[in-house]
């Protein structure tokens, strides 16, 4: 039986949250297992981001995507980061179909969007 990344999420939470922390290891190793038994090992990317932002949110955090054209020093990436609160989650991908600039998603919903490849679309269309 398929279960939704969601499903997996909330139940590993859960579990997660009232486990001690010397038992963890033992609880992610059964998570692990259960996953390969109903047939989803194809989809752990999937499960492993949900899981992700359902302890983010649980937490008060959000999701942060930084997505920038090229690389980025890691000094700025610090002053970047320190910008939001502890408990948001940031994520940081290199886009070179940006052009130049950044572009910064709060999840998954709302985004700023300071690229090149955003400021030519709006100039011709």
């Amino acid at each position: 039986m398929r279960y939704a990344p969601e499903q997996y999420a909330r139940a590993f939470a859960d579990v997660w949250e009232t486990t001690s922390p010397r038992k963890r290891t033992l609880c992610l190793s059964r998570f692990v297992f259960t996953v390969v038994k109903h047939g989803d090992a194809t989809r752990f990317r999937k499960i492993c981001a949900a899981i992700e932002a359902e302890l983010t949110h649980r937490r008060g955090g959000r999701i942060i995507d930084l997505e920038f054209a090229r690389p980025i020093a890691p000094s700025l990436l610090t002053r970047l980061a320190g910008a939001f609160p502890h408990r948001d989650l940031i994520r940081v991908s290199v886009r070179p179909a940006l052009l130049a600039g950044v572009r910064v998603v709060v999840d998954g919903k709302r985004q700023l969007d300071y690229s090149l490849r955003r400021k030519v679309y709006d100039l011709f269309h």
